[in-house]
């Protein structure tokens, strides 16, 4: 990931896990009756390549952080 004229560029395997991670994370969202945002899914994956994360540690983050807390 870098930022080229205020812009976001992307190799192809980070675009190839962000598009992996949005998959996981919704089928677990369903299954799991998660809450999620898929705008606000894709900034915090952004930031999380943007802070120097690999795309295999966003891959796990994906299959395993905890969903927010339906509100009541």
């Amino acid at each position: 990931m870098r930022l080229v004229n205020s812009q976001i560029e992307l190799t192809s395997g980070e675009v190839t896990a962000l598009e992996e991670a949005h998959k996981i994370v919704s089928e677990r969202a369903e299954k799991e009756h998660g809450e999620y945002n898929d705008e606000m899914l894709e900034w915090w994956l952004l930031g999380r390549l943007n802070a120097g994360q690999s795309t295999e540690e966003l891959l796990e983050w994906a299959r395993t952080a905890p969903f927010q807390q339906r509100k009541k």
